[in-house]
């Protein structure tokens, strides 16, 4: 009889366990407001790596696109960011985000192309914009659309996901798989009038249609702890310290706390500052120390609109030190 690895293992030890495969998931903007990105390069590089590191299956096993307001005219897609209601995003600019991802030489068919050339597919996962607390309509072809019930949400959550898996269908992107929406809001501070969890609308229109809901809450966030009672499938950790230089990096340690305690998560940040800025790669360098001792192995990427692709493309000392310390990080995951 041929015994296996683990087998022979646990005739001494209490047992051997296989590690589920990590999720790592690279957030990006492309394809809203001031935030297209130009040729299939960007997406070659962000997904390989630096060129002299090879990870095996590639740095990243997926991409979450979370457009902050609609490409062609600025309408705040999330609402919280906006203080002037008429420049809230309507269900037409809902749609017209479907359209822009799936154009010709939208940001689908580049990253299918980059798939393409890496020899691999790729999960993907596309926001659902947040409604602003209070409202009760959205404009839609010059009417009205009420959106005060949970099920008024849930028929326009529904709505926009058919219009998104109906354009990504007759894209035929070989390399891509559309596996999730993306709940846009970064807080849940309980029931809304009608007594519904704001999420809970989309995150039924989106379970009904077989797809999965990720949340990625800021630090202190209402709702991050009980992220599963509420329906998410899974949820990442902001630690919110990159980008604060007044933080300590006992705010990282205690963002690895909360992330293992709700079973979440992490959330690596970054900007484009670590390409001018050395405390600001000092800051990366702490991130990514302290994340590599979470439990919880699952990251998000917050890249910064590129910040990824000019570690990984730069001939500078300094930022390939940087560029290779993230990417071994990220393919040890």
């Amino acid at each position: 009889m041929r015994w296996s690895h683990c087998a022979l293992i646990a005739l001494f030890a209490t047992g051997c366990t296989h590690r589920k495969p990590t999720a790592r998931w690279l957030l990006s903007y492309d394809g809203s407001w001031q935030r297209s990105v130009a040729g299939n390069e960007f997406y070659v590089r962000t997904l390989e790596g630096p060129p002299e590191l090879r990870c095996r299956g590639g740095l990243f096993s997926g991409v979450v696109f979370l457009g902050l307001r609609e490409a062609g005219n600025g309408r705040w897609f999330a609402a919280w960011m906006n203080s002037t209601r008429s420049a809230d995003a309507t269900l037409d600019d809902w749609y017209a985000y479907t359209d822009t991802l799936t154009a010709e030489n939208g940001p689908f068919r580049r990253l299918d192309a980059a798939a393409a050339s890496a020899k691999r597919k790729l999960s993907l996962a596309v926001m659902i914009p947040a409604l602003a607390r209070g409202r009760t309509t959205l404009e839609l072809g010059g009417g009205g659309v009420g959106v005060v019930t949970a099920s008024d949400r849930e028929r326009i959550y529904g709505a926009y996901i058919d219009t998104l898996r109906l354009r990504f269908d007759r894209g035929a992107f070989a390399h891509l798989r559309l596996d999730a929406v993306y709940w846009l809001d970064e807080a849940v501070w309980g029931p809304t009038a009608s007594g519904t969890d704001e999420p809970k609308p989309a995150i039924v229109a989106a379970h009904r249609r077989g797809l999965k809901v990720f949340w990625i809450p800021y630090y202190g966030a209402g709702g991050a702890s009980r992220w599963r009672e509420l329906g998410f499938d899974a949820a990442w950790q902001q630690p919110n310290f990159f980008f604060d230089s007044s933080l300590s990096s006992a705010r990282l340690d205690t963002a690895v706390q909360r992330a293992d305690a709700a079973g979440m998560g992490l959330e690596l940040e970054l900007d484009k500052r670590v390409v001018t800025d050395s405390a600001s790669r000092r800051r990366l360098r702490e991130s990514v120390l302290a994340l590599r001792g979470a439990r919880q192995r699952d990251l998000t990427v917050y890249d910064g609109g590129g910040a990824l692709y000019e570690l990984f493309t730069s001939s500078r000392p300094e930022l390939r030190a940087a560029a290779l310390e993230v990417a071994h990080f990220l393919c040890q995951r």
